[in-house]
C-alpha cells in the first residue's frame, strides 16, 4: 500500500513533467507523419508510351515520356539499350543509323532527346524521347513492320525533390 501511495504521490509531483514528455512524443510522431506525407505528396512517376502511326505514305514510330506523378522528377541517368547494347543518345547520327538498322532503311526524319544528370520533368509535362519517320511499303501492311522495335528498351533513373530515388525500365514483352 505504500509503494502505491508513493507512485500516486510522485505522479503528483511529476505531472507537468508527464504531460510534457507526452506532447513532445505526440509532437515527434506527427511531424514524422507530415514530413512522410509531404514526401508522398511530391513523388514523381514516370510512364514512357510509344504510338506506331501510319501518316500518309510515312510509318512512324514516336516515344514519349510523361511525368503523370505529383512532383518533379530529376533525371539522374537515361540509357536507351537495343538487345543491351546501350545507345549513345547524344549522338543524334547514332540513333538514326540505330533506327535504320532496325527498320531495315534508313529514316525520312528522326528526331530523338538526350536526358543530362539534372535536366527534370515537370509534373504532367511530356517529353518525346525518339520519333522516327519511314517510308512504307506495301509488304509493310501485310508484315509487322514496327516488330523490331520492340528490341528498343529505356531505363530512367530519377529522384524526387527529397532524392528518394526510383527507377524506370521498360521491357521487351515476349508474344
Amino acid at each position: 500500500m505504500e509503494q502505491l501511495q508513493a507512485v500516486a504521490e510522485w505522479v503528483g509531483q511529476n505531472a507537468a513533467l508527464i504531460v510534457a514528455a507526452c506532447a513532445l512524443y505526440i509532437t515527434t510522431r506527427q511531424v514524422a507523419a507530415s514530413h512522410k506525407h509531404n514526401r508522398m505528396s511530391v513523388r514523381p512517376h514516370l510512364i514512357v508510351t510509344v504510338d506506331r502511326l501510319f501518316e500518309g505514305s510515312s510509318a512512324v514510330l514516336l516515344a514519349k515520356v510523361r511525368n503523370s506523378g505529383l512532383g518533379p522528377a530529376i533525371v539522374r541517368k537515361f540509357e536507351a539499350q537495343v538487345d543491351g547494347e546501350v545507345i549513345d543518345t547524344r549522338n543524334h547520327d547514332r540513333v538514326a543509323d540505330k533506327a535504320a538498322s532496325l527498320a531495315g532503311r534508313p529514316p525520312l526524319k528522326c528526331y530523338n532527346f538526350h536526358f543530362s544528370d539534372g535536366d527534370a520533368i515537370g509534373k504532367d509535362q511530356e517529353v518525346t524521347l525518339l520519333r522516327a519517320e519511314f517510308p512504307i511499303f506495301l509488304d509493310d501492311l501485310r508484315n509487322d513492320f514496327f516488330k523490331s522495335f520492340d528490341r528498343l528498351t529505356a531505363t530512367i533513373k530519377y529522384e524526387s525533390i527529397y532524392g528518394d530515388e526510383f527507377v524506370y525500365k521498360t521491357e521487351i514483352v515476349e508474344k
